[in-house]
Formats: structure tokens, C-alpha cells, sequence
């Protein structure tokens, strides 16, 4: 946790993994950091973002946008 307040959590993480793109038939490897805030105990928004290494084209960056409800 990067900042605690009664409910509300703001967090750092890192991510990263493999992708396949099957239109382009293509492999890519990708790594990044996002952010998360917890709301209260069931609800969470977030964003993320990473970049990715294709074995066959450039790089580029995939970025999302990110709403948790848990029940």
C-alpha cells in the first residue's frame, strides 16, 4: 500500500506476461506498473499500463482502465 486511510487503499504493482495476437500470428512479451485504489470493501478502480516486445513488429503500449465489484 502506497497510501492507507480508514477504507480506502491506494496501491502499486507491477505486471507482466506473454500475449498472442492470432490476426498477425505473432508472440510479444510485456512488462509495466498501474495503480489501484480501493474504495471500500468491494469496489476498486485501477489503471495500468505496459509495454510490449513483438518477436515480428515494433513495440507498443497497451493501457486499461480497471472497475472492481466484488459481492
Amino acid at each position: 500500500d502506497l497510501v492507507r486511510y480508514s477504507s480506502e487503499r491506494l496501491k502499486l504493482y507491477a505486471l507482466g506476461g506473454g500475449d498472442r495476437s492470432w490476426d498477425a500470428d505473432d508472440w510479444a512479451f510485456g512488462v509495466g506498473l498501474g495503480l489501484g485504489l480501493s474504495l471500500t470493501r468491494n469496489v476498486s478502480i485501477g489503471v495500468d499500463t505496459r509495454i510490449r516486445s513483438w518477436f515480428s513488429r515494433e513495440e507498443d503500449l497497451q493501457t486499461r482502465g480497471l472497475l472492481n465489484i466484488s459481492f
